[in-house]
């Protein structure tokens, strides 16, 4: 880790206005949106229960009633999409369910790896997000654990440190931050908020996060998800998502993901690619299972190759909605260890508390 950036103090406050500045713009245009919507009429049971954006039709009048016609099956199809992957994304624990979240939950994971060679290493992560009253849900404070690195599957930290002999908890950064929601609907979701890394001394930042969804046709759905984080220390950070995903079965999710990440103390503004892909299915009302392959990328010196991974997750609901297991079997192919075969076997266990899972 660098030490105190030149001009750093600098940097934040410009990052700071920056954010402010899109805050004020964001919440203005939002509400400005909102007055030139309202009076609306509630949604239909065809169109779910988010708010769409109607288009007028240009055309003849058999062609416009034909295209106003097709919206509602257009709709009902895209709302089953989307309440799909939401619901196999729940269960699996993926990582932008808690980022959206506006209820008050806590999240608590915990894990043994089984590395090749027999030994133990252990992973858990935190989550918790509480509502502040008087604040209509829009503001949240949040405690998370945080990794250095990025799964190139699911997209969160890996914890896995593959060191020999019996490990003691992987170390973690713990984060403490406010989350101020500007926008919240099906195709938009946009936060921000200061924030800081619990270590010694502290690491102050200020993050924006935007994710915008676009629905391409009647069976895929695109996510688009940047997450821009300034930290006084070690300087700007860019996580930038790109997801295609379509329904390949009644209950049964196929999803393309794409992912940029880039950090200012990288040396020579190194950049790590990494291209995925998942298929989600839930095998019955307790049991569900993911296939997941990836390969990550390194843009210096020059563009190649530094991991191949996949895995097979099996997660149960154990009790009720709040207590679950999973094993994950996962296989990795690193540049530094000559691409050479690296398996392990990942046992863990997640408990969920706030008021959606007490039924």
């Amino acid at each position: 880790m660098k030490a105190e950036r030149p001009g750093a103090l600098h940097t934040s406050i410009l990052t700071y206005g920056f954010i402010l500045f899109s805050t004020a713009l964001l919440w203005s245009g939002t509400v400005l949106a909102a007055e030139e919507e309202s009076p609306r009429k509630p949604p239909s049971k065809a169109s779910g229960t988010f708010e769409e954006e109607k288009e007028e039709e240009e055309g003849p009048g058999a062609m416009k009633r034909f295209l106003l016609w097709s919206d509602a099956p257009h709709r009902g199809v895209s709302n089953r999409l989307d309440t799909l992957s939401r619901s196999l994304d729940s269960i699996f624990g993926e990582e932008r369910i808690y980022e959206e979240a506006t209820e008050t939950h806590l999240q608590m994971r915990g894990g043994v790896v089984i590395e090749r060679s027999g030994s133990l290493s252990f992973e858990h992560d935190l989550s918790l997000k509480v509502d502040l009253p008087k604040t209509e849900r829009r503001v949240k404070l949040v405690f998370e654990s945080e990794d250095d690195d990025e799964d190139p599957i699911e997209g969160e930290g890996d914890g896995s440190t593959g060191a020999e002999g019996l490990q003691e908890e992987v170390d973690k950064d713990y984060s403490a931050a406010l989350q101020f929601f500007i926008r919240e609907s099906r195709r938009w979701n946009v936060s921000v908020g200061p924030g800081a890394r619990l270590r010694t001394p502290p690491d102050f930042f200020a993050r924006i996060r935007v994710r915008r969804s676009q629905d391409l046709g009647s069976t895929w759905q695109a996510r688009l998800t940047e997450r821009l984080t300034e930290f006084l220390r070690i300087g700007l950070e860019s996580r930038t998502t790109l997801e295609f995903e379509r329904r390949t079965g009644k209950e049964q999710l196929f999803r393309l993901s794409s992912r940029v990440l880039w950090r200012e103390e990288f040396q020579n503004d190194n950049v790590h690619l990494s291209q995925g892909a998942q298929l989600f299915k839930r095998l019955t009302k307790r049991d569900s299972i993911a296939y997941g392959a990836a390969v990550v990328w390194q843009t210096k010196p020059n563009l190649h190759h530094q991991l191949y991974v996949a895995d097979i997750r099996w997660r149960r609901r154990i009790h009720k909605k709040w207590l679950f297991v999973e094993i994950k079997p996962e296989a990795r192919f690193e540049r530094e260890h000559d691409f050479r075969f690296d398996p392990s076997l990942t046992l863990s266990l997640e408990v969920l508390f706030g008021k959606n899972y007490l039924k």
